[in-house]
Parts: C-alpha cells; sequence; structure tokens
C-alpha cells in the first residue's frame, strides 16, 4: 500500500494551486482537487500510477471570476506543474 505524499502549491497567473502527489510508476497529473480525488483514487491505480492531484481552477485561491477559464489556461496549469515537478513526459486525466 502506498501512503507516502507530496504536497506543495504552485503559483501560476491569477491563482495559486495545490497539488498532492500519491503513487508510484507513470507520471500522470489529475485535475480536479487535493482533498477527495485522493481519497477515492482506488489503490491498484497508485501501485501503477505516481499521480499528483492538481486543485482545478474552481478551488485555487486567488482566482476570480473577472479573470475568467479557458483551455489554454488549464493546459498552462498542467504545464506549470510538469515543469515544476521536473517531469518529461505525464499522463492527463
Amino acid at each position: 500500500m502506498t501512503n507516502n505524499s507530496k504536497t506543495g502549491t504552485i503559483e501560476v497567473p491569477y491563482a495559486s494551486l495545490g497539488y498532492k502527489i500519491l503513487g508510484q510508476g507513470i507520471p500522470t497529473i489529475l485535475i480536479g482537487d487535493t482533498v477527495m480525488a485522493p481519497r477515492v483514487m482506488p489503490q491498484a491505480m497508485l501501485d501503477h500510477f505516481k499521480i499528483a492531484f492538481l486543485d482545478s481552477r474552481i478551488y485555487a485561491q486567488g482566482t476570480t471570476p473577472e479573470k475568467g477559464f479557458s483551455l489554454q489556461l488549464l493546459a498552462d496549469d498542467i504545464e506549470a506543474l510538469r515543469t515544476h515537478l521536473g517531469w518529461d513526459k505525464v499522463v492527463v486525466m
């Protein structure tokens, strides 16, 4: 059973996004939240994937509706976390 975890925050334009890493194996970024998603992730997934659960801007501190939301911002957030973690290639969920 995998019970080690790493948490942190990345600063992106207009937001601070939290992340939590669990598991081992293929680097994976899951966009959603760092609270509920890790709790419901099956252990079998964590045995094969090193998953970075990334808070979406819906949950992020500092996000304001005036700044909007777009697929480009989401892609930029994923890239910011990938770079921050030093991961070369990732699976995105």
